[in-house]
């Protein structure tokens, strides 16, 4: 291997270890680079890897997923596709919203008819029906 292939091979980031690094899996980076979102570079061998401004872009990519924006919208935004990046993050505040006012309803509906506690009596039903069902199972000693 010569000196600019060893430079270029420690300057950038493999699979796996930039999956370490940014908590994704490699599966879930291979699946933003079929849409678009990440792009790697080949080794010679055939290897997926990714250098500093590969790095930066996904990083980007992650913030924009933690707002809840699609892969699709994440991807234009980072090429620059988006006629109007502005009026896409509003409208994405606007179903943020919307969404917020229906889960508040709900949460408001579910404490009137059931109290404070409705989350956990519901959780508490659901354990106690999968641990009837699995005493009714047979067991290996039957």
């Amino acid at each position: 291997m010569d000196a600019e292939q060893d430079w270029k091979r420690s300057s950038t980031w493999s699979v796996g270890r930039l999956a370490q690094a940014s908590g994704l899996s490699v599966r879930v980076l291979r699946h933003w680079e079929d849409k678009g979102l990440v792009r790697a570079d080949r080794s010679t061998r055939g290897h997926r890897r990714y250098g500093p401004d590969q790095v930066t872009r996904l990083y980007r990519a992650l913030a924009l997923r933690r707002t809840g924006l699609s892969l699709s919208q994440i991807a234009a935004l980072l090429d620059e596709q988006d006629p109007d990046p502005a009026v896409t993050l509003r409208g994405h505040v606007e179903d943020l919203g919307e969404d917020l006012r229906r889960r508040g309803e709900l949460r408001d509906r579910l404490v009137a008819d059931h109290g404070e506690d409705a989350g956990l009596a519901a959780w508490r039903d659901a354990t106690t029906l999968v641990t009837w069902r699995a005493s009714l199972a047979p067991t290996a000693a039957s």
